[in-house]
């Protein structure tokens, strides 16, 4: 069978995430070209600071400003509205208008952001360009906005009396960023949680909808969903919107587009083993079937990093410190400075980080020293060479072991600064070749190896009630964490025990309270009505009202409050753990070649991770629990007791060939040689993943080398965007 790199794609990806600096380009090209007059000055770009590393990440800056004619840039003053502002901090629009004029305002859309362009119009725009002879129409003032909701956007300008002044264009934010070979993500804040469980809004999973729908079209329709899979009323809903967008737009097509649709049908669905063994599955799963997972310490090179300093449109940035001797007659000074250096991830040449980035950090370690090795080696080979041919071929790999060195370097940096943060005190100066080993074996207890630890126990349930709360408390005397890690520890204690005892969970409040000061009160108050931190008496899950589904019966009763969506889906994890092998146990763990997809988190699989790889094999449970050849999600009625919400599976066949799947699907076979175009598995995840997930999903679909994973998310995620969500 040909290897997943010698698969042919369905779709070149390189072009799609480029579309929005195109679109960009061309909303320019369309200010310039209705402007009231020819411009050699150029545009000025107001810009509100949020959407600055949007646009960096897609383009460098330089050539953006060259292929835009933006000849200036200045922050949006979102302070404008404060009475108590310094003056100093007021930007100087009467000189700059006197430069250009071409004004265009690039926002996200939010009524605060509306707010401060209309009175900048107002107060610091207009009173200039009234003054003037020629007046407003002298200048072209735009708005870009990045939000889908212009209409609400053109309201609003109308409302502040503006909109006649200017002209207002979407930049469409339901276009992805391709952080990676097979992630795209819209990047939403705190993947979109907010959004979703706090604002009650289904614009995130709208989207995604029409990202999906973006994406089929880029692929000219080669990329045809057969399968769907969604557990969850928000992944229920994604479908239904999914399903308007496709019918909505296939409708529009011309005569010749429907035509190529019914060809690729046609060579689709000849007979049944065509179809199976051209599939394209698509499967969608929400964040409230796993809020365990995200809550846990990521172990993966990638997934550390993001837990230790935080990773952001593939950047990361970390401290390092400097020393210098400096002499001074018999006394010697070493001086220490601290500089930020920032580690852009996923650069288009860097193989060492392809290699390491799903690696449990344990493992990545060696692996970085072994390169290292290698890499002298190949640098010490310029000494043997003897004539010409020899210096010439050292000298053509010169600028690629150059670029090498430069990516060891960063990774290194990054390594040996994880090893610094997570190890013990008395071990916080050792090089990267001491690292052996995985990270949770130590003898010495520190912050790293204790917060790993009590969250073992904790989702083992190693602990009665007593014993958790006086485990958590000392955990906070002892170390005086930051509140969202102790936070961390009790969501998982009320998803683990199905809520927290009352006397336990007001106990954990008054300390929460005592330690962190009042602020902390509304968070949890918010994670309660979450289902997130609340006590057991409270175990009621409730929908959405807007997306007009009751609530599925569980074990226990239900009771709608109608105020939030379902968040926490999991109704009984201990079963759920037992069902699923969620905390599967390895006789003689190897990191370096594991055999389960527990590699990223202490112990633990994820349950995205889970649900994907039981569509394509059940090897992971039970014999009794397997299934045929081709499972699907068949037989997992179980899973319905145990995980909240509707489970689909459907297959999508034309009507007019519906007569081929009269009877049960045929037996697997072996591929043709020739066979070598890909199989795409479309993930999308609502509500954000994280980097261990995305791992571990890798991971799995190795397995099968005949599938290509994509993940289409709403952003990537790490425990403290769901702690933040509440704080909001």
């Amino acid at each position: 069978m040909p290897s997943v790199a010698s698969k042919r794609p369905i779709v070149n990806l390189d072009g799609f995430a480029s579309r929005s600096v195109q679109d960009l380009v061309e909303i320019f090209n369309q200010i310039t070209a209705s402007a009231s007059s020819p411009r050699s000055s150029g545009h000025l770009l107001v810009l509100q600071k949020s959407l600055s590393p949007v646009i960096n990440f897609l383009s460098p800056f330089s050539k953006l400003k060259d292929l835009t004619d933006i000849r200036r840039v200045v922050w949006l003053d979102e302070d404008i509205l404060k009475s108590n502002r310094e003056p100093r901090d007021v930007i100087d629009y009467e000189t700059l208008l006197k430069e250009f004029k071409s004004v265009v305002f690039l926002i996200e859309g939010s009524i605060l952001s509306i707010n401060c362009v209309a009175e900048i119009l107002k107060t610091r725009i207009f009173p200039f360009t009234n003054s003037l002879d020629d007046g407003v129409s002298y200048y072209d003032l735009s708005v870009l906005v990045t939000s889908n909701s212009v209409k609400s956007a053109d309201l609003s300008f109308t409302n502040l009396n503006v909109r006649g002044d200017i002209g207002l264009y979407k930049w469409s934010s339901s276009t992805p960023l391709m952080l990676s070979s097979d992630v795209l993500s819209l990047e939403r804040e705190s993947g979109g949680l907010r959004e979703l469980y706090q604002l009650g809004s289904v614009g995130v999973i709208s989207d995604l909808a029409q990202a999906l729908l973006d994406l089929i079209r880029f692929s000219k329709y080669n990329i045809r969903i057969t399968n769907e899979f969604a557990k969850g009323s928000y992944s229920k809903e994604f479908l239904s919107i999914f399903k308007n967008l496709r019918e909505t737009h296939y409708s529009s097509l011309s005569p010749q587009e429907k035509k190529l649709l019914d060809d690729i049908d046609d060579a689709l669905f000849v007979d049944q083993h065509s179809f199976f063994d051209r599939q394209c599955d698509l499967i969608v799963l929400e964040r409230g079937l796993d809020f365990v997972t995200p809550l846990l310490t990521q172990l993966t090179y990638t997934g550390l990093c993001d837990e230790v300093f935080g990773v952001a449109f593939n950047q990361v940035e970390v401290e390092t410190e400097d020393e210098e001797t400096q002499a001074g007659g018999s006394n010697q000074q070493v001086l220490r400075t601290k500089k930020s250096v920032k580690v852009h991830l996923e650069e288009p040449h860097d193989e060492l980080y392809q290699r390491i980035k799903d690696l449990n950090f344990a493992m990545a370690a060696p692996l970085l020293n072994s390169y290292a090795k290698d890499l002298q080696e190949e640098f010490n080979s310029r000494h043997q060479a003897k004539d010409i041919s020899q210096i010439k071929s050292f000298v053509s790999k010169l600028v690629d072991l150059t670029a090498n060195q430069n990516f060891l370097k960063n990774h290194t940096l990054l390594a040996e600064s994880l090893i610094k943060t997570i190890k013990t005190d008395s071990a916080q100066d050792e090089a990267l070749d001491e690292l052996q080993g995985d990270l949770r074996d130590t003898s010495q207890s520190n912050y790293f190896n204790a917060f790993l630890e009590l969250q073992q126990d904790i989702l083992a349930n190693n602990l009665d009630n007593k014993a958790n709360y006086k485990a958590i408390t000392e955990f906070l005397y002892m170390f005086e964490p930051p509140f969202d890690d102790v936070m961390r520890l009790l969501i998982l204690t009320s998803i683990v025990k199905h809520g927290i005892r009352e006397s336990e969970y007001k106990m954990f409040q008054k300390e929460l309270v005592e330690t962190y000061g009042i602020k902390v009160g509304p968070i949890m108050g918010r994670l309660k009505e979450m289902k997130l931190f609340c006590p057991r008496e409270h175990q009621d899950y409730t929908f959405l009202p807007s997306l007009d589904i009751s609530a599925p019966q569980a074990n226990s009763a239900s009771t709608n409050t109608g105020k939030l969506g379902s968040v926490q889906l999991i109704n009984d994890f201990k079963n759920l753990e037992a069902y699923l092998k969620l905390m599967p146990v390895v006789e003689n763990p190897d990191l370096a070649n594991p055999t389960e997809p527990d590699f990223a988190f202490p112990g633990y699989v994820p349950v995205f991770t889970r649900l994907v790889e039981s569509i394509y094999s059940r090897d992971f449970m039970q014999e009794s629990s397997k299934a045929t050849n081709r499972p699907g999600w068949k037989g997992f009625q179980r899973l319905g007791n145990l995980l909240d919400g509707p489970m689909e599976e459907n297959v999508l066949v034309p009507d007019s060939k519906k007569q081929l799947f009269g009877t049960p699907p045929p037996p697997l076979r072996q591929r043709a040689k020739d066979d070598t175009l890909e199989e795409l598995v479309i993930v999308v995840a609502i509500g954000g993943i994280s980097h261990g997930e995305l791992s571990t999903l890798r991971f799995v679909m190795s397995k099968f080398p005949s599938k290509r994973l994509l993940v289409l998310t709403s952003g990537v995620i790490r425990a403290s965007d769901v702690i933040s969500q509440a704080a909001s």
